[in-house]
């Protein structure tokens, strides 16, 4: 008796519910630094909710943006500061961010991100919903009264979508003796459900123990009457296979007493999620040097990165004005912080020469002339 296993070959699609998350990484990964101030403004505008593998991709994309968009991308979404794998790539960066904007990044770890707060959400109504459906399957399991239970049972989970219900179904179809539909529903999943890496190893593990079934209903024979071959591969699954297949088989095993087993104790892991380096405020301009403008010559826009030793607290704060040769103001940019790195958006200027200078309590610190060019 033979169940069709599936492979890679096997999927029919890879296309579901994440498609825009797919499009939003490929956007990321195809971009180039003229696009830089399109990229970020996209992200910007997908925040707060994007997930870890499109910041990864746009942590990776170094030459298109620079840690000033990169902290603003991340600040956005609060989620990012929790994950190891995305402060990882982070801390992998060429040029590092500097210690106050990363700081601004790890404030994430004691907050509430707007995706958590819709991910909870959504986890409560998954949790209800599963427990409704799991309080149903159990009702009908347990009524010995209607005879019609079991056939009720099996209308519910062929009408269900989710994976796990198809497994159900197919327990179903065997506790009534029909083989065909045991088969049919395993050989049916893999056109149905996107089966890749751990998906794949379970179900591959379910055919394999649905053949043990089949092959002691086909001799009439119980669980305690194993032939060496079955035990065999009871035995593989019990050390290899995956859960829940693994405990089903390891069932098996111990009501033939064929093996033994001590419930684990599970302790939690305390560790820092972030694997992130320690907040140090670092003071990397000359004394006569408040501020730098870059790119220069520029096109869609250019970052400012300022630190300002004579800052005091947050009530005062310092302003940014740009200006044209003739001394028109085209732009005041106010800022609170000690140190900083911004973006200005000069889609806006027509080509040529501005001067941007830094005013700090009515005085002014520098100035740096820079060119638009289209």
């Amino acid at each position: 008796m033979t169940i069709l296993k599936s492979d890679e070959k096997n999927v029919s699609c890879y296309w579901h519910a994440g498609i825009s998350n797919s499009l939003l990484i490929f956007k990321v990964e195809t971009s180039t630094p003229p696009e830089a101030l399109l990229t970020r403004n996209e992200l910007l505008t997908e925040s707060p909710y994007l997930s870890d593998t499109v910041m990864k991709s746009a942590i990776a994309k170094e030459d298109v943006l620079p840690n000033a968009m990169i902290r603003d991308i991340l600040v956005a979404n609060q989620q990012s500061a929790k994950s190891s794998e995305v402060m990882d790539k982070l801390n992998e960066r060429f040029i590092p961010m500097p210690d106050p904007m990363m700081g601004e990044i790890l404030a994430g770890q004691t907050q509430i991100s707007a995706k958590e707060i819709l991910e909870g959400k959504i986890a409560a109504h998954e949790l209800k919903r599963q427990n409704l459906f799991s309080n149903l399957v159990r009702s009908y399991k347990s009524d010995t009264i209607n005879i019609s239970s079991q056939d009720s049972l099996i209308l519910m989970l062929q009408g269900e979508t989710s994976l796990k219900s198809k497994y159900l179904l197919t327990f179903e179809f065997l506790g009534i003796d029909d083989t065909a539909q045991v088969i049919n529903t395993l050989n049916s999943i893999p056109g149905n459900f996107t089966l890749n890496g751990a998906r794949q190893a379970i179900h591959n593990d379910y055919i394999e123990y649905f053949e043990i079934l089949l092959g002691l209903k086909s001799e009439n024979k119980l669980i305690l009457e194993l032939d060496s071959v079955q035990i065999n591969t009871l035995m593989d699954l019990v050390i290899s296979g995956h859960e829940p297949v693994k405990s089903y088989s390891r069932n098996i095993l111990l009501a033939n007493q064929l093996t033994e087993h001590y419930e684990p104790i599970l302790l939690p892991e305390v560790n820092n999620p972030s694997g992130s380096r320690p907040i140090t405020i670092s003071e990397q301009q000359t004394p006569n040097t408040y501020f730098r403008l870059y790119p220069n010559p520029t096109n869609q826009y250019a970052i400012i990165e300022y630190y300002l030793a004579e800052y005091s607290n947050s009530q005062n704060s310092s302003i940014f004005v740009i200006t044209t040769q003739e001394g028109k103001v085209i732009d005041r940019i106010i800022v609170n912080k000690k140190q900083d790195q911004f973006i200005l958006n000069t889609t806006g200027y027509i080509p040529g020469t501005y001067l941007c200078s830094m005013f700090y309590e009515g005085k002014i610190l520098q100035s740096q002339k820079f060119t638009i060019i289209r």
